[in-house]
């Protein structure tokens, strides 16, 4: 880095726009191209940057502009090929043309009618997924996502257990393993885990806005098959504890049943 030459600025040729470009020093890497891998890191990164812009700006890699003008496009190249149905409401949901798949969306909108958030969350049929922005940085994890996660979790189990399966014992990662939440937020004076800043640990008291999910975005985040999924593996777990305590042995507790503990005996009573 001692040895380095001054940068070439020249106008650029259409007026509001900014044009970087750079050649790598790939020889101190002992390099003699960049790799497919590192062209869809950038590429990814492009992409990421246009989501955290308003739709006023382009975007453009390699000479193509990226179809990417509204935080819904990103959500949909994220979690598949979703063809647009949302619109400017405060909550809408998409349809993928080619799954069947759905994503609820939000704004969050300050009092000052500035927008602090907008989720996206959709349905996840193996683990819990997160792709999140704050402040225009890449952070997946942390309060910002635990917050959406929580709210949702808990408002879902509330509204289970009180419908014909308030029996269920749902725990709240059984609903967190479903979701797939991708998010960008701008939150006041944020504070990370690290340097690399992929956590945040601001307190949602200290966004700087009510970090708060209308119940029509979490009726829509219930009825993408997150309620079914939940429901059907906590019947799962039901089974496995029962086939676990007879095949061990134990006495097993069916309500309304009296065990005939005399059957067979003199002194039964049956006839």
């Amino acid at each position: 880095m001692i040895n380095k030459s001054k940068p070439e600025i020249s106008s650029g040729s259409k007026e509001g726009s900014v044009e970087i470009t750079f050649k790598p020093d790939l020889k101190r890497f002992g390099m003699t191209t960049i790799t497919e891998q590192m062209v869809d890191l950038l590429r990814s990164r492009v992409y990421d940057a246009a989501a955290c812009t308003t739709e006023k700006i382009q975007v453009w890699f390699n000479g193509s502009p990226v179809n990417v003008t509204r935080f819904q496009d990103y959500v949909q190249l994220v979690m598949g090929s979703v063809d647009g149905n949302s619109s400017n409401t405060t909550s809408t949901t998409s349809t993928s043309t080619t799954n069947n798949a759905l994503f609820a969306f939000e704004k969050i909108i300050d009092k000052q009618k500035q927008i602090r958030a907008e989720i996206a969350v959709g349905f996840s049929d193996s683990s819990f997924q997160s792709v999140g922005f704050v402040n225009g940085i890449r952070c997946s994890l942390g309060t910002h996502i635990d917050s959406i996660v929580n709210q949702i979790s808990t408002s879902l189990i509330d509204r289970l257990k009180t419908g014909k399966d308030k029996d269920a014992d749902i725990k709240t990662y059984m609903v967190k393993n479903h979701l797939f939440v991708v998010c960008k937020m701008l939150i006041n004076n944020p504070s990370f885990d690290a340097q690399t800043k992929e956590k945040l640990v601001t307190s949602p008291r200290q966004f700087g806005f009510k970090m708060s999910l209308s119940d029509n975005f979490i009726k829509h985040v219930g009825k993408l098959g997150v309620s079914d999924a939940v429901l059907a593996f906590s019947k799962f777990k039901d089974r496995q504890n029962l086939e676990r305590k007879t095949k061990k042995g134990g006495k097993v507790f069916v309500e309304k049943l009296d065990d005939a503990l005399n059957a067979g005996k003199p002194n039964s009573d049956c006839t």
